[in-house]
């Protein structure tokens, strides 16, 4: 029986309740998923170039949580004269800033001596239409990130390129013009495309993803062999025939670069172009060591989450 102090619950009151409970369970779930993923801290020094006091705390939250080291900038200016005098493994820049904004401060630092212009970049922006992301490589960067992002996407993100930044410090800086103009501006991996092979997967997981890059790091090399023969021996109609074939499977694991010097390739068979295909020969090869590092580094550090 009900006590005369007691008041009757009244359906809106419960339902308050009732999300309240639902919403601190999923809460409590989802720190769990995040203290799962990142036990592994990461390695590398960041730089931060972002404007926004509420971006700057929780991007620094994420990045400390993530182990690494962080140095911030509030406008692109300053951003171009930190990393004239400090050394970092990868940029985390914002496209909206006062002074100078992160398209501007990207091509400044692209156009600074070997050492700059090879740093990865990603982009932090609000707007994720193509014609913004496009804007983004235009500019020099190699990947970018929507706002609001979640720890996990950013540690995704964070992984592939301070891979590919350690292999870029033990390589070369001898590549040729080319080279640059196929991979300064693009991503090595399109982690978009990824992504999107992970949504086939029946388990909302990433056996399909594994698989997939599993075979592509399997076949690739006799694909890349025959491209190699081809342009050895002269045959263009072999040539065609093999870069149209490593093309289609390097689009499809999300090496767009690598896809496109393919591309120029198939062309060049097709036309007939043999000396043409000689020069940009060495860019192929270099362009799919670095896919393979990349797809590598993906796997074998168990990048590949839920």
């Amino acid at each position: 029986m009900m006590s005369s102090n007691s008041k009757p619950i009244r359906q809106n009151s419960l339902l308050d309740v009732t999300r309240i409970i639902v919403s601190t369970s999923l809460l409590k779930i989802a720190m769990q998923h995040v203290h799962l993923k990142t036990t592994v801290p990461l390695q590398g020094k960041v730089l931060l170039a972002e404007d926004n006091p509420i971006n700057q705390q929780v991007a620094r939250a994420m990045l400390e949580k993530l182990g690494l080291q962080i140095t911030l900038a509030e406008n692109g200016q300053e951003a171009i004269d930190l990393v004239e005098k400090d050394h970092f493994d990868l940029i985390l820049m914002d496209i909206q800033m006062p002074i100078m904004d992160g398209h501007t401060a990207t091509m400044k630092i692209r156009q600074s001596p070997d050492n700059l212009r090879h740093i990865p970049i990603i982009a932090l922006t609000a707007n994720a239409m193509p014609s913004d992301r496009q804007k983004c490589l235009d500019a020099g960067m190699n990947d970018f990130l929507s706002k609001p992002f979640t720890l996990a996407q950013l540690q995704t993100m964070l992984e592939h390129w301070l891979a590919v930044a350690k292999h870029n410090r033990h390589t070369s800086n001898n590549s040729g013009s080319m080279h640059e103009n196929f991979s300064s501006r693009d991503a090595i991996i399109n982690l978009s495309t990824l992504n999107r092979l992970r949504e086939l997967d029946p388990e909302n997981g990433t056996g399909i993803l594994k698989k997939l890059i599993s075979i592509y790091l399997s076949y690739a090399p006799s694909y890349a062999s025959q491209i190699e023969k081809a342009i050895q021996t002269a045959d263009h109609l072999a040539l065609n025939k093999a870069a149209h074939t490593f093309k289609s499977s390097t689009a499809n694991v999300g090496a767009e670069a690598l896809a496109g010097i393919c591309q120029k390739l198939e062309d060049y068979g097709r036309n007939n172009q043999m000396d043409a295909a000689s020069k940009l020969l060495p860019s192929m090869q270099q362009e799919f060591q670095q896919v393979t590092i990349a797809l590598e580094a993906l796997l074998v550090n168990n990048n590949l989450q839920k």
